[in-house]
Parts: structure tokens; C-alpha cells; sequence
């Protein structure tokens, strides 16, 4: 089953597969929205994943320095990393 989420714009089997997936985004009512939204999509599947939702605002470094030590603190390892930050930046 392969299927694009279109909040996040990635594909939906990550965690299909059970993997944890970790949305850090700088607005959190809209990356809680899309976590609800996955975690409904996936919710009969058996051996589904957890979706959790981080604070990370990339213009700003003490964001990015807090989220990358709450990482570090909670998560053992990062297999796959999914950027779609400024995807839709128009020049």
C-alpha cells in the first residue's frame, strides 16, 4: 500500500511498516493535524508505527540545537531523514 500523505507530502508506509515517525515542524497545530491524520490512516494495520510530533523552527538555531538534544535524548537511532522544508518557496 503506497500513498502520499498530502499534509506532509511523504509516502505513507513509513509507518505501514512500523516505523516511529517523527514530524518536527515549527507550527505544531498543524503538525499534530497531519500526525491525527496518519495515525487515522493507519490506524487497522497491524504492527503500525507511532507518529510523534517534535518543535523544530529551522530560522532558528536554539530551536534546532533543542530538538536535535530532545532527539538525542529520546531516539536511538534516525534511519531515514525526509527534509520537505521550503518545498514551496517560490523564487
Amino acid at each position: 500500500m503506497q500513498f502520499l500523505h498530502s499534509s506532509l507530502h511523504f509516502p505513507v508506509p513509513l509507518p505501514t511498516a512500523g516505523a516511529r515517525v517523527i514530524i518536527a515542524c515549527r507550527d505544531q497545530k498543524k503538525a499534530e493535524l497531519a500526525a491525527d491524520d496518519i495515525r487515522l490512516d493507519t490506524r487497522e494495520v497491524e504492527g503500525a508505527g507511532h507518529v510523534v510530533v517534535v518543535s523544530l523552527d529551522l530560522s532558528s538555531l536554539a530551536s534546532v540545537r533543542q530538538c536535535a538534544q530532545h532527539l538525542l535524548q529520546t531516539e536511538g537511532n534516525i534511519h531515514i531523514l525526509v527534509n520537505n522544508a521550503g518545498k514551496d518557496i517560490i523564487f
